[in-house]
């Protein structure tokens, strides 16, 4: 079978061999898998298609403790791991958190200068109105939004029916905020993430109603 190929010994060995491979460290109600027991995992994957399928169980763990943001680009990714029977029938915990782009940059945090017409203050600026629109449905227009919020946002509708191919899934581990840049913002790479967002919930600034 083409699963058991570069195995030298018998799938329910090699699975055992990978769940060996897994090391956790306590997190509030949950423990997770430790950033060095994940490169094992994956790096055990690498090894043949044997390997790879003998570590399906494992890597549903990985997948279920990595944040999905809430971006088209970040769902995306989600939506395509929903189509890998292999591994949707292992997956029992997926994670979702909520840091949202900042309608109004920080300009006192940003590390380095960068100007207003800078085009990654441009992308900023489209991809922050990208996912508020996904997330919400309406559109910004000053204090309030040029139309009524749909029953069912884009982004409810996208998770709904992507959670439906994981008959397994009993977990959905919300986060407030990750360290980094979410998906979905193509000028990431040389600025400071600090300035660019804001927790789910947290107020951009006191008394105005941006956010999501």
């Amino acid at each position: 079978m083409a699963e058991t190929q570069g195995l030298q010994l018998s799938i329910e060995l090699a699975e055992q061999v990978i769940v060996n491979l897994e090391e956790y460290t306590p997190h509030e109600r949950i423990d997770l898998l430790t950033p060095e027991s994940i490169q094992n995992i994956l790096n055990a994957r690498l090894q043949g298609s044997g390997w790879r399928f003998a570590a399906w169980r494992s890597f549903a763990k990985i997948i279920g403790q990595t944040p999905f943001h809430p971006t088209r680009a970040s769902i995306q990714e989600l939506e395509n791991l929903s189509r890998i029977p292999e591994l949707c029938m292992w997956i029992d915990t997926l994670t979702i958190f909520g840091k949202a782009f900042r309608k109004r940059i920080d300009w006192i945090e940003l590390e380095v200068a960068v100007h207003a017409e800078d085009p990654d203050i441009l992308s900023h600026i489209a991809a922050q109105e990208e996912q508020f629109l996904y997330v919400t449905g309406g559109c910004q227009k000053g204090y309030y939004m040029a139309r009524p919020q749909p029953e069912t946002t884009e982004f409810e509708q996208d998770l709904a029916r992507i959670l439906a191919r994981f008959p397994k899934l009993k977990h959905l581990r919300y986060v407030r905020t990750v360290e980094g840049h979410l998906k979905g913002w193509s000028g990431a790479a040389m600025l400071s993430p600090k300035a660019f967002y804001t927790d789910e919930g947290k107020p951009y600034e006191e008394g105005t109603p941006d956010g999501l």
